[in-house]
């Protein structure tokens, strides 16, 4: 008495679990401990309508459709079905590339590896698929991502319309719209969103979505604002003396982007990152052989990369950056050890050394007259650090001296964007409408280095030591000339000038002092719970969970 349609499924499903328990006695391996494997392998599924006309009551009955693989539907007989739909066409679904996972690495060690052309097996399992089609071909794709980014089309898809295209080298011809030929435009239908809001209806009546309404992205009851809680330490016993809010650099800088993202990311950690190799990974790393090369290099008798001794640097940097990579594995994952895997993020890695290396050219022409003293300060962990009515705990990545105490504080950065300069500031309702740079890590550190270390700062600078070579932030034009930091745009980044002007600040003092005063009214704002969306800067909404704030760019 089962459907035919469940049953049909269900006896796919015992198909494909004794082929994998034939697979895993042939191995030698328990079905017990593979399990997890066999739960991941695809079951093909249909939908069937009655008996056709005319057709014995007892006969088998064939789905009207059938839902499989693209790898299923390419070993079906040519012209055994009325229309094959596809779906799904984007390059993430349907990527062209060689296997790359356990077995296909062991392989390649043992020398077993098969030299096979992804590309061209691609091509073969489409036109086979295609093949199977009678009557109809139906090719169904998105143009945009869940995160508003253009989706890509997939290799194989591009090759078929482009044999609809009376010249494929000229781009002209193509539909703005859809991207196809003007041949296939009068077939084509686009489908938007607007019946989305459907699903929404607690009941069958999609009319009933009405009914719901979303409130504000942000908006938190005065009641429940008290649930926006900060990490806090210290305190009494009695409760007479309340714990302290521990707050750090980036999470300051957060906030001021836009406190709907920050507490997203950092209070709800809604886009936790998974282990991965990335840019949190790759940053991470290259300060660690960052601090760790000057180190070494000042111990080797010298006091910073200089001409003089480029060749003996460049040859310190690739032994630091191996020794590096080479302890990756042992790392706690909360370190972000970059673990190189398939070739192409063992080239990624390849890559960032040869970076590192010829960040070294820019390095010695950076300050010179200043030392490099100081390697991944930290403060704020032993002893309390009071910076704008909260305790500020991090890490400086670099501070140089020179021979009468002045000193720059300089932040590590993969590359660098417009909205690290000075001049790119903006009022922050946070902060009771102060005009605060729109990046404050590295002037928050310049306060670190003179109340801890007591040294008069006189540049906040962010390096990237990334391809694009640049350096922006912010220093004081009177000690400091543009020539000592090649690559810096003096009148976005200089003080006392218009950049420090519009932050209300003369000197590179009273800059540093104003931006504590700013991030000081914003803290309060954290504090109070106040995390409604106000995005500031060129892409604050860059990485951003909430999808669906209606203020996001």
């Amino acid at each position: 008495g089962l459907d035919e349609a469940y049953r049909a499924g269900q006896l796919a499903a015992v198909a494909c679990a004794r082929r994998f328990a034939a697979a895993c006695a042939q191995a030698g391996e328990p079905l017990a401990g593979a399990l997890e494997l066999l739960a991941r392998q695809p079951v093909p599924s249909g939908a069937w309508e009655g008996a056709s006309e005319g057709a014995a009551p007892d006969a088998p009955c064939e789905p009207s459709v059938l839902f499989a693989s693209l790898a299923d539907a390419a070993d079906r007989p040519p012209c055994s079905c009325a229309v094959l739909v596809l779906c799904d066409l984007e390059a993430s679904s349907y990527p062209v590339r060689p296997a790359e996972d356990a077995a296909t690495l062991l392989l390649e060690r043992l020398g077993l590896a098969a030299c096979g052309d992804a590309l061209a097996a691609s091509r073969r399992r489409f036109f086979r698929a295609l093949s199977c089609a009678r009557d109809a071909v139906v090719c169904e794709r998105v143009l945009s991502t869940a995160d508003a980014d253009e989706a890509y089309p997939a290799v194989m898809y591009e090759e078929l319309i482009d044999c609809y295209r009376p010249d494929p080298t000229r781009m002209g011809d193509l539909d703005r719209a859809t991207g196809l030929p003007q041949a296939l435009v009068p077939f084509a239908e686009r489908a938007g969103e607007d019946a989305l809001h459907a699903n929404l209806a607690p009941g069958d009546d999609a009319s009933d979505a009405e009914a719901w309404e979303v409130p504000a992205s942000g908006d938190v009851s005065p009641a429940a604002r008290g649930r926006v809680v900060l990490p806090r330490e210290g305190g009494s016993a009695s409760g007479d003396r309340p714990a302290t809010p521990v707050l750090s650099p980036s999470a300051i800088e957060s906030y001021l982007e836009c406190p709907c993202k920050w507490f997203s990311l950092r209070r709800l950690r809604l886009s936790e990152p998974d282990a991965g190799f990335g840019p949190l990974e790759m940053g991470s790393f290259s300060h660690g052989v960052l601090k760790s090369f000057y180190e070494h290099f000042i111990e080797a008798g010298n006091a910073k990369v200089a001409p003089g001794n480029l060749e003996e640097a460049r040859s310190l940097m690739r032994e630091t950056f191996a020794r590096h990579l080479a302890f990756q594995p042992e790392l706690k994952r909360k370190a972000n050890p970059l673990l190189p895997l398939t070739a192409f993020e063992r080239a990624e890695a390849h890559g960032l050394e040869r970076r590192l290396v010829s960040y070294l050219d820019r390095e010695a022409a950076l300050l010179p007259g200043f030392d490099p003293a100081y390697f991944e300060l930290d403060f704020g962990a032993k002893e309390p650090f009071a910076y704008g009515g909260f305790e500020l705990r991090g890490s400086v990545d670099r501070i140089d001296v020179n021979g009468r105490g002045q000193a720059v504080v300089i932040d590590y950065k993969g590359s660098l964007s417009p909205d690290y300069a000075l001049a790119s500031a903006s009022p922050a309702a946070t902060a009771g409408g102060a005009v605060l740079p729109h990046k404050v890590q590295a002037l928050v550190y310049a306060q670190v280095a003179r109340r801890l270390l007591g040294l008069e700062v006189v540049g906040a600078l962010y390096v990237s030591y990334g391809r694009d070579g640049r350096v922006a932030g912010a220093f004081d034009r009177t000690f400091v000339g543009a020539a000592d930091v090649p690559g810096i745009d003096a009148e976005a980044c200089g003080a006392p000038g218009p950049a420090a002007e519009a932050v209300g600040a003369g000197s590179f003092a009273e800059l540093a002092d104003r931006v504590e005063e700013g991030i000081a009214r914003a803290a309060l704002s954290m504090g109070a719970g106040q995390v409604s969306p106000d995005p500031r800067g060129a892409d604050p909404c860059g990485f951003c969970p909430v999808l669906a704030c209606e203020r996001r760019r």
